[in-house]
C-alpha cells in the first residue's frame, strides 16, 4: 500500500515518522534529564542562599568578638542597661524601645527575647521587635536607637513597604513593616573573692 504512494508522499510520511520518533525520544529520554538539571540548579541556588546566611552569622560573630575586645578596653559606666540579671535588663530594653518608638510615631507590634551573648565584662541582651510606621517615623526611631545611651546595637534589620499603588504613593507616607534585632550591654557582676 505504501509502495503505491508517490515518492514525495512516501518521503513526507517517512519524515513525519522520523519527527514523531524524535519527539518520543525527547520526552522519554531527554526531558527527564533536563528536568533533573533544572531541579539541581534550584537546589544549588537554595544551598548558596543558605551558605550566605551562615557566612553572615559568622561575620556577625567576628564583629561581636571585635566588640567584646572594645568593651573590655573601655569603661562601661552609664553605657550599659541597668539590671541585676539578664531578664531585668531585657525588660528595661523592651520598655526603652517602646518609649523610643511611641515618642517618634512608630508602633511596636511585638517583641521577642533573643539569646543573651557574653562579650568580655558585659552580657549583651537582645530583643527582636516588629514595628510599623510611616517612613519618617521609622527613620526617627532608628536614629534615636542608634544614638541612645546606654548604647544599643541594631544587628539585623528587615524593612518592607506595605503594598501601595505607585501612582498614589507619597514618599513620606509609605507605611513600613520593620523587624529589628537590637542588643544592649548589661555590665557583668564583678567576680567575687573565691569564685572559680
Amino acid at each position: 500500500m505504501i509502495e503505491q504512494l508517490p515518492l514525495v508522499a512516501r518521503r513526507a510520511l517517512a519524515l513525519a515518522l522520523l519527527a514523531l520518533l524524535a519527539t518520543g525520544v525527547w520526552w522519554l529520554a531527554l526531558e527527564p534529564v533536563m528536568a533533573a538539571y533544572r531541579t539541581n540548579r534550584a537546589a544549588i541556588a537554595a544551598a548558596r542562599a543558605e551558605l550566605a546566611r551562615y557566612q553572615s552569622v559568622a561575620a556577625f560573630e567576628a564583629k561581636l568578638d571585635a566588640s567584646a575586645t572594645l568593651v573590655d578596653a573601655t569603661p562601661l559606666m552609664g553605657q550599659t542597661l541597668p539590671g541585676e540579671s539578664d531578664a531585668i535588663a531585657l525588660a528595661g530594653l523592651q520598655s526603652l524601645l517602646q518609649t523610643i518608638a511611641s515618642s517618634n510615631g512608630a508602633q511596636i507590634l511585638s517583641a521577642q527575647a533573643l539569646t543573651a551573648l557574653e562579650a568580655g565584662r558585659a552580657s549583651l541582651v537582645g530583643v527582636r521587635v516588629d514595628m510599623a510606621g510611616e517612613l519618617a517615623a521609622i527613620q526617627r526611631t532608628l536614629h534615636k536607637i542608634e544614638n541612645q545611651t546606654p548604647f544599643l546595637f541594631v544587628v539585623r534589620a528587615n524593612l518592607r513597604a506595605r503594598d501601595v499603588a505607585p501612582e498614589t504613593a507619597v514618599y513620606e507616607t509609605v507605611i513600613l513593616d520593620v523587624q529589628l534585632d537590637i542588643y544592649g550591654a548589661r555590665a557583668a557582676r564583678p567576680a567575687t573573692a573565691g569564685a572559680p
